[in-house]
């Protein structure tokens, strides 16, 4: 698989094509944000691993970005895809970071 960017990566965290959905008309906000089956797929992409390209504030904002997702998920099942990129995980403390806030979803 192509390397995305970290634009393209939080595009895909934030299901921005959800998003675009939601800004149609007020009756599609409401059904885009109040089902939460939508929401059910996460995709952390490559770059939102890297912590090379980031500053604080970047992780800040896309730990809040996975808390939205997570939240608009409620308590749907949720199918996680993670793209590490070839890095290992323990390698850094974002990954952890981010596996810590979708386990917060398991039951």
């Amino acid at each position: 698989m192509e390397p995305v960017s970290t634009e393209t990566a939080m595009k895909i965290l934030a299901q921005n094509h959800l998003l675009v959905l939601s800004r149609v008309c007020a009756r599609w906000y409401d059904i885009v944000l109040g089902t939460p089956a939508l929401w059910s797929n996460v995709e952390l992409q490559f770059p939102l691993w890297d912590e090379t390209p980031y500053e604080p504030t970047d992780f800040d904002k896309l730990m809040r970005v996975l808390a939205k997702v997570l939240e608009r998920g409620r308590s749907i099942p949720l199918s996680v895809f993670i793209d590490t990129g070839g890095i290992t995980p323990y390698a850094s403390t974002r990954p952890n970071c981010l596996i810590t806030a979708l386990a917060s979803k398991v039951y």
